[in-house]
């Protein structure tokens, strides 16, 4: 098989690259096989809802204005005829799965005088009721409601109200917070969890008219997790592939070394002509037939560069005899009346022109820089 032909130059620096790279790749590869990772991932074992509600109706005293007797809840109302207001305060927790789910709730009111105080709602006095004393349950299931109701003596504590502004002679913006306070401990397999609850309604008592409005009544959700420490492997796919990447690098290094020969002064002396027509082939021209140069003065030049400086100063072209081997074309030259420059290429890195045929007594091998005067030739 035949061996390619590389400059001992060119291997070195393509057996570098490919230690660089086998170094790079065999790194990368160790890395990655002592790379295990440690991941924490969470479960969860048991997962649960929290919901809160609270429905109500407004009953109202006798009089001329309206048709029924009680008002939907989301509107407004009328103080003065206002008897009461019935309250249903709904719970309910719900688990994905069975538990025993104990606790206890209890329903109480706070009736507060509030004043604003550069800008600041404030709490000037406050009496405290309890509607309901604490109720305890307990059940085992996946499931608990818990719905309680109560009326409001609405026109009493209104009635109150006006009453402790006269006694106090301080007009405070008076309300009732009514809340239901709940305690959940719900036991399972994986754990207790204890959660509270206090739906709230706010009532207004110190004016003409009244809206009531709800609060803390975002449904909640909560879970007990496990959380598992997994180590995983390294990539073995990606170990596999630097693997192969570094045998195939190997391989290429094999066959540089077994597939490459240096080459012979023959195979640099062709590669510098073809790097002058690679390079220059737009400036020369090439002659079939050409007679012996006879010519008084013959310089040789010391590179193709000097010739081409020669050709751009006097307008002159550059020729060659063609040939179809290129190894016969070794010279190129310029004619400018009886004086001709040539550049010869031998098989050494100097210039040659003792074997030319173009070789008179008259020649001389030569600097650019020691030549005549080229602008008066022209």
């Amino acid at each position: 098989m035949k061996k390619i032909k590389m400059c001992l130059t060119t291997k070195i620096i393509l057996s570098s690259i490919m230690i660089i790279l086998i170094i790079i790749l065999f790194s990368l590869q160790f890395n990655e096989s002592k790379n295990y990772k440690t991941v924490n991932t969470e479960s969860k074992l048991y997962s649960y809802t929290l919901f809160s509600d609270i429905k109500y109706e407004v009953k109202l005293l006798d009089n001329d204005i309206f048709d029924s007797m009680t008002l939907p809840q989301g509107g407004f109302y009328i103080s003065s005829f206002t008897d009461d207001i019935k309250i249903n305060f709904i719970s309910r927790m719900t688990g994905d799965e069975k538990a025993k789910i104990t606790g206890k709730y209890n329903i109480t009111a706070l009736l507060k005088g509030n004043i604003s105080e550069q800008n600041e709602i404030k709490t000037l006095w406050s009496k405290a009721y309890i509607f309901k004393e604490d109720i305890n349950f307990s059940n085992m299931s996946a499931e608990k409601q818990i719905i309680e109701n109560i009326t409001l003596d609405y026109d009493k504590y209104y009635n109150l109200s006006k009453e402790i502004n006269e006694s106090t002679k301080v007009l405070t913006s008076n309300i009732i917070e009514i809340m239901m306070n709940i305690e959940y401990n719900i036991e399972t397999s994986h754990g207790t969890i204890k959660e509270t609850l206090n739906p709230t309604i706010s009532i207004p008592l110190s004016t003409n008219y009244f809206s009531a409005a709800s609060s803390n009544l975002n449904d909640k959700t909560g879970s007990i997790k496990k959380t598992d420490v997994i180590t995983e492997a390294p990539n073995f796919t990606l170990i596999i592939l630097y693997r192969v990447l570094i045998g195939i690098i190997i391989i290429i290094a094999a066959l540089l070394f077994f597939m490459t020969a240096k080459p012979s002064e023959h195979d640099i002396y062709i590669n510098k002509i073809k790097r002058i027509f690679r390079s220059y082939n737009n400036l020369l021209i090439g002659i079939n037939r050409f007679e012996s140069l006879e010519c008084d003065n013959v310089y040789y030049v010391k590179s193709m560069e000097d010739l081409i400086k020669i050709s751009d100063e006097i307008e002159k072209p550059i020729f060659y005899n063609n040939s179809s081997n290129i190894g016969d074309i070794n010279e190129f030259y310029i004619i400018n009346d009886n004086t001709s420059y040539i550049y010869s290429v031998c098989k050494a890195d100097t210039v040659c022109f003792v074997d030319s045929p173009h070789k008179t007594d008259s020649a001389h091998e030569t600097d650019i820089k020691k030549l005549p005067s080229l602008k008066s030739q022209v």
